[in-house]
Formats: C-alpha cells, structure tokens, sequence
C-alpha cells in the first residue's frame, strides 16, 4: 500500500542558502545529489556502512512525526518541536517534503494513524527491560519462599483483633506450597534469544496496517529468521495495507518481490536490482569458489 509517493529533500538552492550547509546532514545530500528518493510499497535502503542509510530514514521518519522506539540522538538538546536555533538536522527536516500519493482516481490517499520507526537498539532495549522485570521478580520470589518459611514455622498465639491479620498470614501460608505462595507476586515474562524476540516483535507491529520505517532489522536474526522476515515484510505492504521502508544489508530482504532496492553507494542513488548490488554479487562469488564443499 503506498500512502507517500516521494521523499523530496533540500535542494541546490536551498542548501546553499542555509548558513551551516557544511554541517551533518547537509554534505551526505549534497555529495551524493540525493534530492528525492522515489517510495513504492517497500523501498530497500541499501549502501555500505556510511553511505547514509540511517540517515535517510531518520529524515524521512522525523518528517513524518514517526513514533520512535528509541530516541533519535543521545542528545537530548535536539527535539524536532523545541529545536535549538539553526539546529543542523532540525533545519533539514523542516526542509524534507513527503509527497502524498494519488489513489486510481487521482485523489490523494488517506493517510495511515499508524506511522512508526523502529530500530534494533530500540527492540534489544525491550528485551532487556523485560529481563531485568524478570530478574527483580526471581529476587521478589526468593524473600517471599524464605517469608513463607518464617511465617509458616513460627508459633504464634492470637492475643486480640490487632493480631487477626498476622494469623490470616500464617494460615495462608500454612495452607500454600512455596510455588504458591510466590506466584502472588505475578508470573515472569516469557524470555527467548533476542533474534526470536526480534522476530516475534515484528509478528506483532505488522500486523497492523501502517507506515513503517524499519533500520537493519535482521540484525541479531539468523538466515532463516531473515527469511521469515522477508515474508512478514512481503505480507504487510502487499496484503495488509502497509507501507515499508526498509533500510538493510540482508540478501532476503533486498530479494523480496516487488520491493524498489535504491543504491545508496551510487552517485546520485539510484534503483537497482537486487543482483546487481556488490555485496550481493560478492556473497555469490563466495559461493561459487566453494561450490565443491556443496557437492
């Protein structure tokens, strides 16, 4: 599902009318002479470490108010809506223009309530924070059992109603195992590795339609939980209603049909087929001088 046909970035004019034009981001656009960045269903953002993947998205994802899983810098200085005067990136946000796309009839498309970034730092911090909940509860559940044992073996003698509540206590915890008695503090949160965490963080968002901006999202993920991304991605953008823009170095990702691959590395960007891409043709090359270990 397309909501934004095109991604239009600052041009020639208006860089070089901005006073701190030679400040992040503006010198990766106008090195590259990236002006606008053409959007399908699922654009796949693809380029070698430093070639501005990120930054497109985090571009495109400001300009579009996207909800972060993760804030975009460390300094907390920067918010899109308190901006410090001339703040560099704010500047070319404010200057980033996300063209609407055209329903069949040719009126503009609704836009989708649900426009999200995500990123691996933002999961791996959701599957830290539900481990550490998990571990502060093993230790809740190690002074309950030992708060059991107290209350259960003590002796106690009932001397007047002040006194009914604690004998309420150590009849409960006369009548409760150990397994009982701590399971009133909650069951833990069912951990997994972080590529199945990953994974299943990713069943759920798309099973929502949307705009999603998605940075290296098989990071942590095996080859055959890439695949199976792959396919969660296929799903959302052609059969429920999403629109996806991905950026990543995955083979499987870079495979899906239908997806519009932009090579960041070539000057300007432009589309490619995924089997074109150099990295691509180097894991074939890779293969093909060990095809004899397959045989």
């Amino acid at each position: 599902m397309v909501y934004y046909a095109e991604a239009l970035f600052p041009g020639e004019e208006e860089i070089d009318a901005y006073p701190l034009r030679d400040v992040y981001p503006f010198p990766l656009f106008w090195n590259k002479r990236l002006s606008s960045l053409p959007l399908s269903d699922i654009v796949v953002l693809y380029g070698n470490n430093g070639s501005g993947k990120s930054t497109v998205l985090n571009i495109i994802g400001e300009a579009l108010r996207a909800k972060r899983d993760a804030p975009l810098f460390d300094d907390t200085t920067y918010t899109l809506e308190h901006d410090v005067a001339y703040h560099p990136f704010s500047s070319f946000v404010k200057m980033t223009r996300l063209k609407i796309a055209l329903d069949p009839y040719g009126s503009p498309v609704e836009c989708p309530s649900e426009i999200r970034f995500f990123t691996s730092d933002g999961l791996f911090r959701d599957i830290e924070a539900r481990r550490r909940e998990n571990r502060i509860l093993r230790e809740e559940k190690e002074a309950a059992y030992q708060d059991r044992r107290e209350k259960a073996g003590q002796r106690y003698r009932f001397s007047s109603l002040k006194d009914l509540d604690d004998l309420k206590e150590r009849n409960a915890a006369l009548r409760s195992t150990e397994r009982q008695w701590a399971e009133r503090l909650g069951k833990a949160k069912e951990e997994r590795s972080n590529g199945e965490s990953s994974l299943d963080e990713f069943t759920s968002i798309l099973d929502s339609p949307g705009l999603y901006l998605i940075d290296e999202p098989e990071n942590c993920l095996s080859p055959l939980n890439q695949s199976r991304l792959a396919t969660l991605l296929f799903d959302a953008a052609f059969h429920n209603r999403s629109q996806l823009i991905v950026a990543s170095h995955s083979p499987f990702i870079l495979a899906i049909p239908g997806a519009k691959v932009i090579d960041l590395d070539e000057e300007p960007p432009r589309e490619k087929k995924w089997s074109e891409l150099p990295n691509i043709r180097l894991y074939r090359d890779f293969f093909l001088s060990h095809a004899k270990d397959f045989d």
